[in-house]
């Protein structure tokens, strides 16, 4: 068993499932005794949930997002595990820190690589990460309700201790957290630099705040649904928790699919380039199969469909917490571009809550798309932590 004063590690350990069936090690806290299954349905689902409930407890802190939760983690590993390369070369480990009385008051859901790998379409990088990169989650932080110095020094000695000479990457990191102002004070650091997120403020009153929009943004909602009324085509927007059944899956599924290969250049005459890009894709789209998934399992998601004459003509989907709306996914279909569902779609989206003080913002997460400016969007700033230990 791995130890460093007050902390417990809880791993998974992944093997090709070529040779064997994947195990898991997981360290309970004050018993010398590792507890490891090989079951083909839970393996290591089961062992994670021996900290359920104290990450359940943690990821209600004020810096904590959809993409802290427990069931949005699990859902990632799950997903891991579907991976064959990822299920081979990546090792999440979970840094658990007790405070004086016993208990957990931060974990580090970390993930260990420690070979890279490069192939034509696809490379993996040597290194330390927190779950949810490539694409996964929009914000990564350490579990916790409220930040302590001394519980991060201890689990930084951990890693050092344990991993030293590897890389760390700490992508995505807000940089308004606890985590990115730690990280800068205490570390020599290689890259800081990271991407931008936007967010729209619920707005008190939905007419007041599209008197705010632009001349040019007003004027094409205006436009979107004078079309619409010219062609008489009857446009509903529907929010919902789940995916309303099989056919409305498939539906989205194919428009996001074509909306990536029009995006990617990889529409028209067939090239080997484009069949392995397209490949690539197939085999990589995480983020798209781990939202699906979540609009059916998780209670913490939600769906808005716009639909055209009764066809779905696009979507937004994403998680929620407490008070805040997360878009992970917008994609609308080409053939009704004419009309802006995507969009209007957006609009309905800031406007719906409009007045309503328990919903704080709209964050359009990752991403700089026009779009969210017009939506009179705010932008905050993510960190990319790059340092050795």
């Amino acid at each position: 068993m791995q130890r460093a004063h007050n902390i417990i590690v809880g791993s998974l350990h992944f093997i090709s499932p070529l040779l064997t069936t994947p195990g898991l090690y997981f360290t309970i806290r004050n018993e010398e005794k590792l507890w490891g299954h090989n079951d083909d349905k839970g393996i290591f689902y089961h062992n994670l949930s021996k900290i359920e409930n104290d990450w359940k407890r943690l990821e209600i802190g004020t810096e904590m997002t959809s993409f802290q939760t427990y069931d949005w983690s699990l859902l990632l590993l799950k997903d891991i595990k579907k991976k064959l390369l990822r299920s081979i070369f990546w090792k999440p480990v979970f840094v658990c820190h007790l405070n004086s009385g016993g208990e957990v008051d931060m974990i580090a859901p970390l993930v260990v690589q420690s070979k890279s790998l490069n192939l034509r379409f696809y490379s993996m990088m040597s290194g330390i990460c927190i779950l949810g990169e490539k694409s996964y989650s929009d914000y990564l932080n350490f579990i916790y309700n409220k930040w302590s110095d001394e519980a991060a020094d201890e689990i930084f000695s951990f890693i050092h201790e344990n991993y030293g000479g590897i890389e760390l990457r700490l992508n995505n990191v807000p940089e308004n957290s606890s985590l990115a102002g730690y990280v800068t004070n205490h570390f020599e650091l290689i890259n800081r630099d990271g991407e931008t997120a936007v967010f729209v403020d619920n707005p008190v009153d939905a007419d007041e705040y599209y008197k705010l929009l632009s001349k040019n943004t007003r004027q094409n909602i205006r436009t979107a649904y004078n079309r619409l009324a010219k062609n008489s085509f009857e446009c509903e927007i529907t929010m919902c928790d789940t995916i309303p059944d099989k056919t409305t899956e498939k539906v989205m599924h194919d428009i996001h699919n074509d909306r990536f290969i029009k995006k990617n250049g990889l529409d028209g005459k067939f090239s080997i380039k484009k069949f392995m890009w397209t490949c690539a894709h197939k085999n990589n789209e995480t983020r798209h199969n781990c939202v699906f998934t979540a609009l059916k399992t998780l209670s913490s998601s939600w769906l808005l469909l716009i639909r055209i004459n009764g066809e779905v003509a696009g979507y937004l989907c994403g998680l929620k917490d407490k008070d805040t709306y997360y878009v992970m996914q917008n994609s609308f279909s080409e053939k009704f571009r004419e009309f802006s569902p995507g969009f209007l779609a957006c609009y309905n989206l800031v406007t719906r809550f409009a007045g309503n003080n328990e919903i704080k913002c709209i964050d359009f997460t990752r991403g700089t798309e026009d779009y969210k400016y017009k939506l009179n969007g705010t932008e905050k700033h993510l960190c990319n932590f790059t340092f050795n230990i």
